[in-house]
């Protein structure tokens, strides 16, 4: 199986038109902010304000409704189809499938985020909701907010176009290409004709997110060094930082799926899973466990208000500042992510497919934020000045402030600093993959490496990029640049998801034949044989 996946032809030629655009655009933006660090923020903020406040409602209704045709593709009859065909053979083993996919959607953020998101919406909850700062009304508001921005409807941005082009990859038998999914909804011909666009804009959007995303593992693993050797955080502990990050997701990026990319995701899980259980074990659990059941019945009872914003108040800044900004940075994401993860999806069923990228993510999720969120506002609630704590130290110190207060904490901060490590590689490696085959001609099934070269220039790129606006600009003018690529994305996805609906509509028209109902396990499939469908 190893010899299959690491098979690479002769040549991989470049796809011009999807790689020197979006490269291009990104150098751009990287020397504009370098020579004029202040005009790149102002220009690029007010931008980002003014597609948000445009697009606000575009926003908060597309990613419901991105979520509900997930929900539709895993009841419908199309479920039980099975991607790549009756007789594809799966990349991964069940665990290393969950591993690599959970991994590659949760990234450094949901570590940065934990404790510091419930903790400043506790002190700055919306004014529109009447709550007062630093009370139980506003720490329930806090936490079941963190399960909004962090669980079902980002998961879902991301299982949507990966579900859809995992379909068009290895059952439709078509070209690796975002624009591939969206044959099912304008033709082949369009399709390809829009490919070169579509392509180039969605890696554009990663480049600029994953730029961002390493900026705030940068910051969080630099708090967490300062806190322990009080290493001043600042350009020079920053640019080693991120040189060992970048190296990291190279060497495992090059070494392909089944091999470095699967033990990385699985070394990374074991470290959630040793931090939780810590967490869990000596930290105030009876507490966090009714701060977690107060914030759950909330998020459940306002769940479609507050992901539509009818509850705030249109005047309100809360919505924009936050759960729009959240939406634009995982949209940027999900076209690119997408692509790898409808590529190791092969050989299981849609079913397990959305329960593997939506479900299994969205509470892994949920159980994180209640640990360590839940854990965040009893000590908080318990008299530690966590606020204080944020607004004099910034986000990235806060959870050490939190895991000093218990036992063993000079042996769990730095296995803490170890899992964002391995955090932010695990979920870069596979975009590093996903968009050099994107920039390359002959990917495959049959052939799905791309060249080692291009991944090596997406690398660096992303890598520079971050590094340079990081020193230059702060967090912000990383963070301003990240949130561009959401909304082009925002339309693909909505797109796609349509194209989604089709097929579970009139699936036998492109050729998925729908199983009769029967017992089938996941492992007892031969390998691939004859493509299952193609469009009409």
């Amino acid at each position: 199986m190893d010899d299959l996946l690491n098979t690479r032809p002769a040549t991989k030629p470049l796809r011009h038109w999807v790689f020197w655009p979006p490269l291009a655009l990104v150098l751009t933006g990287l020397v504009f902010g370098m020579l004029t660090p202040e005009a790149f923020l102002v220009t690029v903020n007010g931008l980002n304000q003014r597609l948000l406040e445009t697009l606000s409602p575009v926003y908060a209704y597309g990613v419901l409704f991105i979520f509900l045709s997930c929900l539709v593709a895993f009841v419908s009859p199309l479920g039980r189809v099975r991607i790549g065909g009756d007789s594809a053979k799966p990349m991964l083993s069940p665990y290393n499938w969950c591993v690599v996919s959970l991994c590659t959607t949760t990234a450094i953020g949901i570590l940065f985020w934990a404790m510091a998101e419930p903790i400043t919406h506790t002190a700055s909850p919306p004014a529109s909701l009447g709550l007062v700062p630093g009370s139980a009304e506003a720490m329930r508001f806090a936490l079941s907010t963190v399960y909004m921005h962090w669980s079902f409807l980002p998961c879902a941005v991301y299982a949507v176009p990966a579900l859809a082009f995992a379909l068009a990859f290895h059952n439709l038998r078509l070209p690796f290409s975002l624009s591939s999914p969206l044959s099912v909804l304008i033709g082949r011909t369009a399709a390809q004709r829009l490919s070169p666009l579509v392509d180039g804009i969605c890696l554009y959007a990663l480049v600029a997110g994953m730029a961002g995303s390493l900026g705030t593992g940068v910051l969080t693993l630099a708090g967490g060094l300062q806190h322990l050797y009080g290493v001043p955080s600042g350009p020079s502990i920053w640019l080693p930082i991120g040189g060992a990050i970048v190296v990291a997701y190279l060497v495992t990026a090059l070494s392909g799926v089944t091999r470095g990319m699967t033990w990385l995701s699985r070394l990374n899980s074991a470290f959630f899973l040793f931090l939780a259980v810590y967490v869990t074990t000596l930290g105030p659990f009876r507490e966090a466990a009714v701060h977690s059941a107060n914030a759950l019945g909330e998020f459940a009872t306002h769940f479609f208000t507050r992901a539509t914003f009818s509850e705030f108040s249109p005047t309100d800044p809360w919505p924009k500042t936050w759960t729009l900004f959240y939406w634009a940075i995982w949209l940027a994401w999900a076209p690119i992510t997408a692509a790898f993860l409808g590529r190791i999806g092969v050989g299981y069923t849609v079913r397990s497919f959305i329960l593997v990228n939506l479900f299994l993510p969205s509470i892994f999720s949920v159980v994180w934020m209640s640990i360590f969120g839940g854990v965040a506002l009893a000590l908080q609630q318990n008299g530690l000045d966590l606020i204080g704590t944020l607004q004099s130290g910034g986000p990235e110190r806060l959870v050490y402030s939190v895991l000093a207060t218990l036992p063993w904490a000079g042996v769990v901060i730095p296995a803490f600093l170890l899992t964002a490590f391995l955090s932010y590689v695990t979920s870069a490696n596979s975009n590093m993959v996903a968009m050099a085959g994107m920039s390359s001609e002959g990917i495959s099934p049959e052939s799905p490496e791309p060249p080692s070269w291009l991944k090596l220039v997406w690398g660096i790129t992303v890598g520079a990029i971050s590094m340079c606006l990081l020193c230059l600009s702060g967090l912000d003018g990383v963070r301003a640049l990240s949130y561009l690529g959401g909304a082009p994305a925002l339309f693909y996805v909505l797109a796609v998801s349509f194209s989604l609906l089709k097929l579970c509509w009139r699936p036998e028209k492109f050729g998925l034949k729908i199983p009769e109902w029967k017992k089938r396990s996941e492992k007892s499939v031969s390998p691939a044989g004859l493509p299952q469908g193609s469009l009409p």
